[in-house]
């Protein structure tokens, strides 16, 4: 009576009721009729899926397949690079600079607590306090 007010007989409810069985445990009904697969299958093969992502994608980051970008390069260490054939550096490279910390190290200490209190990047914290002296400097004295 409850499916008639529905507007649906009780033999096309019994046409619509999913009597598909699962493709690869051969155990349940599918999730659907349109789907080949149970829901424990289903959540089978996605995690396999992902898994096999995730492998593929460790693989890709390894420095030992010889494909992965090994340890990951700062701003500054991408926009150095050798000069070409003829000696000279490309447009680029041209206004790059690179600075090693390695005999103040205290010097850039200081300049990584200041980008941390400024919520800057290292690189961008140098270029702001480089820029600021310059600024200061060409200022004419009163």
């Amino acid at each position: 009576m409850a499916l008639e007010s529905w507007g649906v007989t009780m033999e096309e409810a019994e046409k619509k009721v999913n009597t598909r069985v699962c493709g690869d445990c051969k155990e349940r009904t599918t999730i659907h009729p349109n789907s080949p697969y149970c829901a424990r299958c289903m959540a089978e093969r996605g995690k396999r899926k992902r898994e096999a992502q995730a492998e593929t994608a460790s693989e890709e980051k390894s420095p030992a397949n010889g494909k992965g970008r090994g340890r990951p390069r700062t701003r500054s260490q991408g926009l150095i690079s050798k000069p070409d054939s003829e000696g000279k550096a490309p447009a680029a490279q041209e206004n790059a600079v690179t600075v090693d910390f390695a005999a103040y190290p205290a010097v850039l200490e200081e300049v990584k607590r200041v980008a941390r209190e400024e919520v800057r990047p290292v690189e961008l914290q140098i270029l702001y306090m480089l820029k600021k002296q310059i600024s200061k400097e060409s200022q004419p004295a009163i």
